[in-house]
């Protein structure tokens, strides 16, 4: 039994069950880094070209949805 991680869990689950949707598809993660691991478990589980889904952080998906965004640290300094 192979040790697999979440986010290649995550993958697997997303190329056996999403496979002809993956471009309408958004991913939201709890950081930005994790999408990098999630974009390298994917191309391990592919042998084609895909079309990656969309995969945000939890913080740029609440700036989405809120309509807002993060004050720049320099610019609040200037306030």
């Amino acid at each position: 039994m192979t040790n697999s991680s979440f986010l290649d869990k995550i993958a697997q689950i997303l190329i056996e069950k999403y496979s002809d949707k993956l471009t309408n598809t958004i991913v939201v993660l709890p950081n930005k880094r994790a999408k990098i691991f999630l974009i390298e478990a994917l191309k391990k589980q592919v042998s084609n070209n895909i079309l990656a889904p969309e995969i945000i952080s939890i913080e740029d998906f609440i700036q989405d949805i809120a309509a807002i965004r993060t004050v720049d640290p320099i610019e609040l300094l200037f306030e």
